[in-house]
């Protein structure tokens, strides 16, 4: 996370990573309450991190990214935008904070052909370096067995919507800890 720099905002009473690595934002309101009760979420979310939500200044910010992203994490959102103008940096960002409130959950990244899903891998981790560790990427070409242990383990998931369908459709992917898609 070393190319990442200070916040342009001030940060939150409780700030959720290192301070200099990431802008803080504020959230929202979707934490309100009692969130093991929360009627939106199936896995159990961290009520310090979902204080905030951040966004990398790795990149140069633009405002309308900026907006979609504020606006995706906190409900259905379907972007579209034409090449190059940030449809990955968009879900990284997303992807990572959604990676930091619900630590149990699974988030899922697809892309329409195996060349895309491999391409997406670099980009993501590149925008926001999500742990290594944590993310796997997942086709049909590998036994089932292999992507039911990598389901069970892993919280990243790169992979076409044919493969997230059949695993889904075969009891492989349990849709219960998929807290983004």
């Amino acid at each position: 996370m070393d190319n990442f720099f200070a916040a342009r905002k001030p940060a939150p009473p409780k700030p959720a990573v290192a301070p200099g690595d990431w802008a803080q934002r504020p959230h929202g309101n979707c934490c309100e309450g009692d969130s093991e009760l929360c009627p939106r979420w199936l896995a159990r979310i961290d009520e310090g991190a979902c204080e905030s939500w951040l966004y990398p200044n790795n990149y140069p910010v633009r405002a309308y990214q900026e907006q979609i992203v504020k606006q995706a994490l906190l409900k259905n959102t379907l972007v579209c935008l034409p090449t190059g103008l940030g449809k990955t940096l968009i879900a990284a960002v997303c992807m990572y904070n959604f990676h930091r409130w619900f630590p149990d959950g699974q988030i899922i990244f697809m892309a329409p052909t195996k060349p895309l899903v491999a391409q997406q891998v670099q980009a993501c981790h590149k925008v926001v370096g999500l742990p290594e560790s944590d993310t796997a990427e997942l086709n049909g070409n590998m036994a089932v067995e292999r992507r039911r242990e990598l389901w069970a383990t892993k919280r990243v998931f790169y992979c076409t919507p044919q493969t997230v369908s059949n695993d889904l459709t075969r009891g492989v992917l349990d849709a219960s800890r998929i807290v983004l898609l």
